[in-house]
């Protein structure tokens, strides 16, 4: 429960400001007291103002007329006692969690009556409140049926207790990422699963598990392969890396291996560098993991010989950290590899070295203000990457920088980076119920396929409720179970190699040169009862290096020697949002791939004799990738899929035609910009304003859900300004009518308020004079 008001128009001094707010306190508390059923309820307020408590305590001063009412106000409700100087208060997240812990304490004194009333209570919200723990009192609570704890991001540990709360049917942990026991990936299932998991704990001895993995990002052949397989042997080895060879050694898509340490293992997942494989990046993108960037120090000083060193470190460090901080901001500080040192002198390496680091910490200066700026425009969107906005530490802790060479008989490295990836390990060791252990292990073992049939493990487990295990296996990243996809619910995928195999298949084909090795083996070959030959496949080929647009005859040839049957194969990508369809009937069946298509979409115009709906989602912070924008045309092309609409895919956007209007999605990697504009006739522009706000909603709802750190705010502009052919049309960053890009614990979508009519509203650009205009030029409108 929450209220704001905003201060009057007339100027008012600090301290005034600061008595309004004590006013309001109390208001809000009376209405509390009022709504709340409980008899002889204690309110405590707590300020750091100490205006406030010199005005309550007074008893001699006379006041002015503003201080006096309010003064008045206060007494009338409150009494002196009730008022608590603290440093921090209420307005501080810290402060507020640690007076909390305060009270509960208190309350759980037995020399405390009132907490006997709190028995009655049956809803408890206390999400966003930073809170460590939970006071042993709240699990005393029998009749209590509804617990929030949601955006508790300190919150480690929820008791055993629980257990004892009959009455709990709901308990909301979202965001709750420092949660170690029950893990967070049990927490997110609710109730039910954190209850089993006690069950099973008591029921066997636990087993150790390292759930956090160690994901390794950089440069396409900064060394990523070569650190992964010395890591792994305790000695420097090299990769043969030559790109586009036969040879090449460096990684396709991503790598998933376990890596021994001294106390336990760890997952590493090396990600591959190629632009082609970044669309991959999400699927094992993981809200929690150590971030390990490798930098070639060599490529550095080229770089910056040519573009500066700004742009060098943002083009080897920063656009890199953006994969993994931008999907989970909580994450901690990155470890930083420089390799290739043996191709620069010693005091080149050292010189290289302090300019890295020098410019990391300007971009992020810089992008810190920029945040600060884009959050005055929609606050509720930015979650702040936590690591990157603490200036107090450095963006690189020192003892966490090691440099690489070649020379294979240097091992000191090796060995204090294999020392840190183990201490950095231990902070996220977790205790797994044995009966869950054993159900990953029967899971990797029962089949020789990579993928296992959920009957098997319903089979094997029939009273141990298999399911939440298999949730919590998902949302660890220890299997893929896709439970409400219709074409994938009934498997779990363990072996992400195989995944990375047929995703291969597919992107590695992105180029002509690949395609011409094909041609040069080409062999006639049969598809739906008719025969592909070597024109028709050329002009199949062409038709998705130009489109993006994929013909099924293509699709199979290429995934023939994918271990999964082609329907899964199919609903894999789909899922993964790395293609749209199928669209078409047999036997021309086609798939839209826009990350494969080479042709740009045109600037958008202004057409003649239409009408144009039009906004801007603009994107802050750090710069988003590029296949983020390729998944959000594929989210577009799912939500307006219509055999009747004609669609095109492009390299930088897409299109759709229905009825007499065409909805476009353009995407300005630079500018960091999406536009959606809908050309209509005006008999369609009620329609028009609809399917404008529904692809806007669509692409806020995928970038907020799957890029939390990535700040949004819609500019929208007048159909009028643009009707008139204005260059320079009238526009609205974040709208009244837009009411708000409004947060709740689950998703994050737009509450738009429709007008109807075509009542007259102004037009008015700052170097114009007002114009009255019908309302749906300018609102959406019924």
């Amino acid at each position: 429960m929450g209220k704001s008001t905003v201060p009057p128009k007339k100027a008012l001094t600090i301290l005034s400001l600061e008595l309004q707010v004590a006013t309001q306190a109390v208001k809000f508390a009376d209405c509390i007291k009022t709504e709340l059923d409980y008899q002889n309820l204690t309110h405590y307020f707590l300020t750091n103002f100490k205006t406030i408590l010199g005005y309550t305590n007074n008893v001699s001063k006379r006041f002015h007329v503003f201080v006096c009412n309010r003064v008045e106000r206060i007494r009338d409700s409150t009494e002196p006692t009730g008022w608590s100087p603290k440093s921090d208060n209420g307005t501080n997240f810290i402060g507020a969690s640690n007076e909390f812990e305060k009270m509960a304490k208190k309350l759980s004194k037995p020399r405390i009556k009132q907490y006997h009333s709190l028995q009655t209570l049956r809803v408890l919200n206390l999400s966003r409140n930073n809170i460590r723990s939970l006071p042993m009192w709240i699990y005393k609570l029998d009749n209590l049926a509804s617990l929030h704890l949601s955006w508790n991001k300190n919150l480690l540990k929820i008791e055993s207790a629980v257990l004892e709360m009959k009455s709990l049917a709901q308990l909301e942990c979202y965001e709750c990422l420092s949660l170690k026991e029950p893990p967070y990936s049990v927490c997110q299932q609710g109730i039910t699963a954190i209850k089993k998991f006690f069950v099973d704990l008591a029921a066997a001895k636990p087993v150790q598990l390292i759930e956090v993995p160690v994901a390794v990002i950089g440069s396409p052949l900064s060394g990523k392969t070569s650190l992964f397989k010395t890591l792994k042997s305790g000695k420097r080895v090299l990769t043969h890396r030559i790109e586009n060879s036969e040879q090449d050694e460096t990684t396709r898509v991503f790598q998933v291996e376990d890596l021994p340490l001294e106390t336990t293992q760890v997952k590493l997942f090396d990600y591959g560098g190629n632009q082609i494989y970044h669309l991959a990046y999400s699927i094992l993108s993981k809200e929690k993991c150590i971030p390990l960037i490798v930098v070639d120090l060599a490529d550095f000083v080229k770089r910056a010989q040519a573009d500066g060193a700004e742009q060098a470190c943002r083009d080897v460090c920063f656009n890199w950290l953006a994969h993994l901080y931008l999907a989970s901001p909580k994450l901690g500080s990155p470890i930083l590899v420089l390799t290739h040192t043996d191709e620069l002198k010693s005091d080149q390496v050292s010189q290289a070295r302090l300019d890295l680091l020098k410019e990391a910490e300007l971009i992020r200066q810089k992008l810190l203000e920029e945040e600060n700026e884009l959050a005055s425009l929609s606050p509720k969107m930015l979650n702040a990457i936590e690591h990157l906005s603490n200036t107090q530490l450095p963006l690189f802790n020192e003892g966490e920088i090691f440099e690489f060479g070649n020379d294979p008989n240097v091992t000191s490295n090796i060995t204090l980076l294999k020392d840190t990836l183990n201490n950095r390990c231990k902070d996220h060791i977790i205790e797994l119920p044995k009966l869950w252990h054993s159900v990953v292990l029967f899971i990797k073992t029962c089949s020789e396929q990579p993928y296992v049939d959920v009957s098997k493990v319903l089979n094997h487990f029939p009273n141990d409720e298999p399911l939440i295990i298999l949730r919590y296996m998902h949302n660890s990243g220890r299997v893929f179970f896709f439970e409400k996809i219709k074409g994938l619910s009934s498997y779990i995928f363990h072996k992400f190699s195989e995944i990375t195999s047929m995703i291969n298949l597919l992107f590695h084909h992105s180029s002509q040169k690949q395609w011409d090795d094909h041609l040069t083996k080409f062999s006639s070959f049969a598809h739906q009862g008719r025969v592909i030959h070597k024109l028709e496949y050329e002009a199949l080929v062409q038709r998705l290096l130009h489109n993006g647009i994929m013909d099924e005859a293509l699709l199979r040839k290429l995934l023939k020697t994918s271990v999964f049957p082609f329907d899964v194969s199919i609903e894999l990508l789909r899922s993964f949002l790395m293609m749209h369809g199928s669209i078409g009937k047999p036997p021309r069946v086609e798939f839209f791939i826009p990350s494969l298509a080479s042709e740009s979409l045109p600037d958008l115009f202004i057409m003649e004799k239409q009408l144009q709906v039009k906004v801007d989602i603009l994107l802050g912070g750090l710069p988003i990738p590029t296949y983020v924008h390729q998944q959000v045309s594929v989210t577009v092309l799912n939500l307006l899929s219509n055999p009747l609409h004609q669609s095109s895919a492009y390299k930088n956007g897409v299109t759709i035609r229905h009825g007499s209007s065409v909805t476009t999605v353009k995407h300005d990697f630079n500018k960091r910009v999406v536009t959606v504009q809908v050309a209509t006739i005006s008999r369609e522009l009620s329609e028009s304003w609809q399917h404008l706000i529904d692809v806007t909603e669509a692409i806020i709802q995928q970038l907020s859900q799957s890029w939390k750190a990535c700040h949004v705010a819609v500019r929208i502009y007048c159909s009028h300004c643009m009707f008139r052919g204005d260059l320079q049309p009238d526009s609205q960053v974040n709208p009244e009518w837009l009411y708000s890009i409004y947060e709740t614990n689950r998703e994050t979508a737009l509450k738009v308020s429709t007008f109807s009519g075509i009542k007259p509203v102004i037009c008015k650009k700052p170097s114009a004079s007002s114009t009255q205009v019908p309302t749906p030029l300018r609102f959406p409108c019924k």
